[in-house]
């Protein structure tokens, strides 16, 4: 009998400990699981500052539109000297934690690449950085069928056929003169600016271009390092961005091949500031991230929980959803922005770490509870 009575409490006690999970669709039709937190229950919410966080939020309010569910939030005064209170006062957290228990995240980390260039090709500058080229066709499907929203297809006339365009390979063997913006010296430089999607031009004349995501060839991005590491060229430990970099110094006659396993190909174009994301804000270095936009709308905050890639200590930074990626697919997939420069080189280059993910939703949100 008291063995019964001992279950009955304790089935009684750890019920009464749990916190249901809430199933919540933020965007599109993609279902998620959340686990609402207490802020007291965040590892080092009270002794942590999130000025920078809340500068970033505002940044994205700037660009929110009625249908975003942080809209109402952006339409109140924002203007708190207490970053922390404005967050405990509009949002509630949530851990992405799904039944099972699983609760990481994959974090990769971006930055702004700075790249030495010239307006005109010379012996040392030969690799042509390109604008998007005017027989690209981008054909929205949404307005032949409502249900495809946010699928665009990208293709070429030929003989009155819609067909794919220019692979990787095609583009970079016969360039076309008229969408030159300028001249490199490094193709595989260029090809991990193409992969950050914005950065710097530094020219001989100490003008400096930025240029950010003008237009894509439309095939599907194909990673380099998965090639590589499956075809034993290079080991899962090697792999980072410095790794390839070395790698291909020492194999010039062999890169062509390698990047030409990625058949998508980035277009740019110029623009008047810094690095911007998909939200069409300013990013701002460790504080903005890239998400896969079918599972989380833009500007929503997120608390990343994860170690420091360099320094292997526990790194947290409350950022900002405000861009999107070729490579960033699925709900717990985050690339993380660490800025710009050789320092933030590094850190992006060897962030490849789970995350735990706290994602911030408004107070008036309506959650189902599971």
């Amino acid at each position: 009998m008291k063995n019964i009575l001992l279950l009955i409490i304790t089935f009684t006690f750890f019920m009464g400990c749990s916190t249901p999970f809430n199933k919540v669709i933020l965007n599109s039709d993609k279902e998620i699981e959340l686990q609402e937190l207490s802020f007291d229950e965040i590892k080092q919410w009270n002794i942590s500052s999130f000025d920078s966080s809340l500068e970033s939020f505002r940044l994205g309010c700037k660009r929110v539109k009625p249908d975003n569910i942080f809209y109402e939030i952006c339409q109140k005064d924002s203007s708190y000297s207490d970053a922390k209170l404005f967050f405990q006062t509009h949002f509630k957290a949530y851990r992405w934690e799904d039944s099972l228990n699983s609760s990481k995240a994959l974090m990769t980390g971006y930055y702004e690449p700075l790249l030495e260039g010239r307006l005109e090709k010379d012996a040392n500058y030969t690799v042509p950085l390109l604008g998007s080229p005017s027989d690209l066709i981008k054909v929205n499907l949404s307005s032949v069928i409502p249900e495809l929203k946010g699928k665009v297809v990208r293709g070429r006339m030929h003989e009155g056929k819609l067909i794919p365009y220019f692979s990787r390979k095609e583009i970079t063997q016969n360039p076309s003169p008229e969408n030159i913006i300028c001249w490199v010296k490094d193709k595989v430089d260029l090809f991990f600016l193409q992969i950050q999607g914005s950065g710097r031009i530094q020219l001989e004349n100490n003008q400096t271009l930025y240029v950010g995501y003008g237009d894509k060839n439309g095939h599907p991005y194909q990673s380099i390092g998965k090639y590589m590491i499956k075809h034993k060229i290079m080991s899962y430990g090697q792999m980072s961005l410095q790794g390839i970099k070395a790698w291909a110094k020492q194999h010039p006659e062999k890169i062509d091949a390698i990047l030409n396993q990625n058949p998508s190909y980035l277009f740019f174009t110029i623009n008047k500031t810094p690095a911007k994301g998909a939200m069409g804000v300013v990013l701002t270095p460790r504080h903005s991230l890239a998400v896969d936009t079918r599972y989380i709308p833009l500007g929503t905050p997120i608390l990343v929980q994860t170690s420091h890639p360099l320094t292997h200590q526990p790194f947290s930074s409350l950022a900002v959803a405000q861009d999107k990626g070729a490579a960033i697919k699925g709900g717990r997939r985050l690339d993380f922005f660490w800025g710009f420069g050789e320092e933030a080189s590094q850190l992006a280059g060897h962030t490849k770490s789970s995350a735990d993910m706290i994602v911030f939703l408004p107070k008036d949100f309506k959650v189902k509870i599971d």
